[in-house]
């Protein structure tokens, strides 16, 4: 009989090492298809990751693309604003050269008028045609001033108006 008690005992140990492996089977089978499905995750997130990367490789492309056509323009621009500033100066540099030309033949006009005796009191004044001539090339030079000047201003509105719109078109791109 004791070796009967021997056999049950060695099958009944069986017995639980078997319940024991089958349990753990099953546990590890449940962790295996967890494993899976996140693997099936992961897979979907790794490829949308793909995805998403593509689509800001392109979008660099693009700024870069438009960074570098902004800086071809913004460089036109300034040489303009270089070019128009140095037009200006010089205009302004003419104007004033014309502008100190029509105060020397003021101030001769003035010196030449106060220099001449007053009219009797019952006379009229000389008609211009009759003044004294100022200075002969200071007349000359105002004559020859009245159409620079016009043209000055000419170029002055064209100058003006170009810086307008240079900081229309700055301000518009600033915005």
């Amino acid at each position: 009989m004791t070796g009967s008690w021997i056999s049950i005992a060695i099958e009944v140990v069986v017995a639980v090492l078997l319940s024991i492996t089958i349990g753990y089977c099953v546990l590890l089978n449940t962790r295996l298809k967890r494993l899976r499905a996140d693997e099936t995750q992961l897979r979907a997130t790794i490829g949308e990751l793909v995805r998403v990367t593509e689509v800001a490789e392109r979008a660099i492309g693009g700024l870069r693309e438009a960074a570098t056509e902004c800086d071809r323009t913004l460089a036109k621009r300034v040489r303009e604003a270089e070019y128009f500033s140095v037009e200006i100066a010089r205009e302004i540099g003419e104007g004033s050269q014309v502008l100190e030309r029509i105060m020397q033949i003021t101030r001769t006009a003035r010196a030449t008028a106060a220099a001449e005796p007053a009219p009797p009191s019952g006379g009229t004044a000389l008609p211009e045609a009759q003044a004294p001539d100022v200075a002969p090339p200071s007349a000359a030079d105002a004559a020859a001033a009245r159409p620079r000047m016009s043209e000055l201003k000419a170029k002055f509105a064209q100058s003006a108006e170009r810086l307008a719109s240079l900081r229309r078109d700055m301000d518009g791109r600033a915005a």
